[in-house]
């Protein structure tokens, strides 16, 4: 289940699991993991679980791609 907190600069911050982000850029998990690992994509640790910011993801590809995300 996705959680919303304020980020750095006061914006909402959507937080996703793993399963959570793989559907919404409708990729496998085993990507998403491959672009954890390859620095891609930056993943927030809690605890014993990862969450992804859903705009810091977007943002990290947008970068790589040359592209607006969408």
């Amino acid at each position: 289940m996705s959680q919303t907190i304020p980020n750095k600069t006061g914006q909402a911050s959507e937080l996703l699991t793993k399963t959570e982000l793989a559907k919404r850029l409708k990729v496998s998990t085993r990507t998403v993991d491959l672009w954890v690992n390859e620095g891609r994509i930056p993943k927030i640790k809690i605890n014993s679980s990862a969450r992804f910011d859903w705009g810091d993801v977007l943002e990290a590809l947008k970068k790589q791609s040359g592209k607006e995300a969408v």
